[in-house]
């Protein structure tokens, strides 16, 4: 292991995520690449997934370490029950129920909401206790801004000790939540904690947000390797290539690039469109059934399982790509997937919101509006990706960004370096 002239003494970084190394959560297209980075800055990782549902990405790494036992301790019914319980003696909720009476006086079910915030916390808070002890060699990072985080601030034997946590979106956009509200939030932003923001966007809004808290808030972009190779555009002129790369949930609107494709089969009849969406989730038996649905000859939907790093950078070496297509409602960050796109030299189109407006532009493809349909969407493909002539140039745009902005590598290490100061 090459270790950086800051890590003469042994270090150890606890990254705390959503799944990974398993799928359920959708971190696999980026966490694997700043683990990467992590082996040149700390002599142990330790990898705590709160949920290992899906499929594993396997580490052979002696130096990482995965340990499922927080999940198997969130899941056990008993000590859910024995902190659903201990609710009863529990200052701070009476507080946030008195702090927040009106919202849940409105909606009921921000109760609920409230509690179960409060038990995973509490729960989150005991297990770390019992598992770990402050040390001066040792930062805790949680990939997420949550419960998993408001647990590691409050265990006594961690006081004092480094924690920092990523924000990517769903994690901070109040407007993402039930009455634009996120349990404990401001409680726990008092703590000693640093979040370093996905976006610039993302950081902005946070300081706006929450002004008394901006000098928590940090800016730090994610990244990816250099793949080492270029896609290339499709050869035969009466077909046109679309992929997509994202887990499969609402807020990624697969729905609309699938009305969208159809659109674009009856505006372009002569010519041949296949889109390929590259993830995984539980809607993916859905898509597949829409698949059997079409009746058009010229439009080619297929629906692929995530293949990890290696197997998507093998996908676009070895097939054709026009565009790639992203239609979220919401983005947090700058998106990996757009990102992996852009290394690989592929235009983009994108809708106009969060960090999508840092990462795309006119120069490596187009925004659209989140309000935009299906037909307005296709009419855009049309005239700016297949009837213009700028696919080379978009092509190259990418590939350039990427190299100025997106190298994992430098990123990253900008990230380590932060964290370890």
């Amino acid at each position: 292991m090459v270790l950086s002239e800051n890590s003469k003494i042994k270090k150890e970084i606890i990254l705390i995520t959503g799944s990974y190394p398993y799928s359920f959560a959708g971190e696999n297209t980026f966490i694997p690449q700043e683990i990467e980075v992590y082996k040149s800055y700390f002599d142990k990782i330790s990898i705590i997934p709160k949920n290992t549902k899906g499929n594993i990405h396997n580490i052979l790494d002696k130096n990482i370490k995965v340990n499922v036992n927080y999940s198997n301790f969130l899941n056990k019914k008993l000590f859910k029950l024995v902190f659903l319980f201990s609710l009863i003696f529990d200052k701070l909720i009476y507080k946030e129920l008195c702090l927040e009476h009106r919202k849940w006086l409105k909606l009921p079910t921000i109760i609920l909401k409230i509690i179960k915030s409060r038990v995973y916390t509490k729960m989150t808070t005991y297990w770390f206790n019992k598992n770990y002890k402050k040390s001066k060699n040792i930062i805790f990072l949680t990939w997420w801004f949550d419960e998993s985080t408001y647990g590691i601030l409050s265990a006594k034997k961690l006081k004092n000790s480094k924690i920092f946590t990523r924000a990517h979106g769903y994690d901070y956009y109040l407007e993402r939540h039930e009455l634009n509200y996120l349990p404990f939030r401001k409680y726990y932003l008092k703590k000693q904690i640093t979040i370093f923001v996905a976006s610039m966007t993302g950081a902005i809004y946070l300081k706006k947000t929450y002004p008394q808290y901006n000098h928590k808030f940090k800016f730090s972009i994610l990244g990816i390797e250099d793949p080492k190779v270029i896609n290339s555009p499709s050869q035969n002129k009466n077909e046109f290539n679309i992929i997509s790369c994202s887990f499969l949930n609402d807020v990624k609107r697969i729905d609309l690039i699938f009305d969208t494709v159809l659109k674009l089969g009856d505006l372009k009849p002569n010519y041949k469109i296949t889109w390929t969406h590259v993830g995984d989730g539980i809607k993916i038996e859905y898509f597949k059934s829409r698949v059997h649905e079409i009746k058009q000859k010229n439009v080619i939907i297929l629906f692929l399982n995530y293949p990890g790093k290696d197997g998507l950078i093998k996908l676009y070496r070895d097939n054709p790509y026009d565009l790639f297509i992203n239609l979220s409602l919401s983005e947090g960050g700058n998106p990996v997937s757009i990102m992996e796109a852009m290394s690989v030299g592929i235009p983009i189109l994108a809708t106009s919101v969060g960090g999508n407006n840092e990462i795309v532009s006119d120069k490596n493809g187009k925004l659209v509006s989140v309000y935009d349909d299906s037909t307005s969407i296709s009419q855009t493909i049309d005239e700016f990706f297949i009837l213009s002539n700028q696919s080379q140039k978009y092509r190259s745009e990418s590939r350039k960004l990427w190299e100025e902005k997106y190298n994992a590598k430098v990123n990253y290490a900008l990230f380590c370096k932060s964290i370890l100061n």
